[in-house]
């Protein structure tokens, strides 16, 4: 009699263990793709005059550096995190950057692209972000 109640119950474990699971298949995971940019550099020009414009554009790309979809971002706050969805299709974002000072006598704009490709991820969000110490150049990445 024990032996009967002793393989129902351990039948009854192996049915939950097998129904319930405890493998990651079980777990909702999403294959949504996210990025936010933000950029720490200070959009004032060296004689404390707002540039006359600035902008972002952030292109997604497929594997082979298609351009997929793009986001432009203007103006650019200082600090602040803008964030997005990425299409389904893309692999990586590039980034080209133009700041255009106002009334400058010191020079002309800033103009270029990011010269670091940002790897999207299934699941997570990637962060971008252009500081003093991000390079730019004529070329696309």
């Amino acid at each position: 009699m024990v032996r009967k109640i002793s393989r129902g119950l351990l039948a009854s474990l192996i049915c939950s263990v097998l129904f319930f699971g405890c493998s990651k298949e079980n777990e909702e995971t999403s294959d949504e793709m996210t990025y936010t940019f933000q950029s720490n550099v200070s959009l004032i020009t060296m004689e404390g005059i707002t540039p006359e414009y600035s902008y972002v554009m952030l292109f997604e790309c497929d594997q082979e550096g298609s351009k997929i979809k793009s986001n432009k971002i203007e103006p650019i706050e200082k600090g602040k995190e803008y964030t997005f969805t990425a299409d389904p299709h893309a692999a990586k974002v590039k980034v080209y950057y133009k700041h255009k000072p106002m009334y400058s006598s010191y020079g002309g704009s800033t103009i270029g692209w990011i010269q670091q490709v940002f790897y999207l991820e299934k699941g997570k969000n990637v962060n971008i972000t252009i500081t003093g110490e991000s390079v730019i150049g004529s070329n696309e990445p």
